[in-house]
């Protein structure tokens, strides 16, 4: 795999958990496998928006919460304070690469045959993929 597609699949991952955490008690989120398929059914510009997007999350926690370090090194607390304060960010390009990272975040977790079922959506058809070109 090129190695550029392989950072932007594991930093988009990583920015799509942080925003969309996992519950205490329910269903988790492949996001690593989610990321995947996601950047590789996009459009060019698409992908600019997500990778961009998410490398303005990795970057920023010094602008969010006064931590010079990249969103990786983290601790829970604070990444999620940053994800918060992220997706309220006074830049407007900034809470718009949120929204973008949050509605993938939500399309990866409405995939789960657990959250479809509590939606009362059927499980036993799987995604046939129509919108694709």
């Amino acid at each position: 795999m090129n190695p550029i597609r392989a950072l932007a699949r594991v930093m988009v991952a990583h920015v799509l958990r942080a925003l969309l955490p996992p519950p205490p008690n329910g269903p988790t989120v492949d996001f690593r496998g989610a990321a995947g398929r996601l950047l590789a059914e996009v459009s060019p510009l698409m992908w600019l928006g997500l990778v961009g997007s998410s490398l303005g999350f990795v970057l920023s926690p010094v602008t969010t919460i006064g931590w010079p370090l990249p969103s990786f090194w983290l601790p829970a607390e604070a990444l999620d304070r940053h994800a918060d304060r992220f997706s309220h960010h006074p830049v407007y390009l900034l809470r718009a690469g949120s929204t973008l990272l949050k509605m993938c975040a939500a399309f990866a977790w409405g995939e789960l045959p657990a959250v479809r079922q509590g939606w009362g959506v059927s499980t036993d058809v799987a995604d046939p993929r129509t919108w694709r070109p």
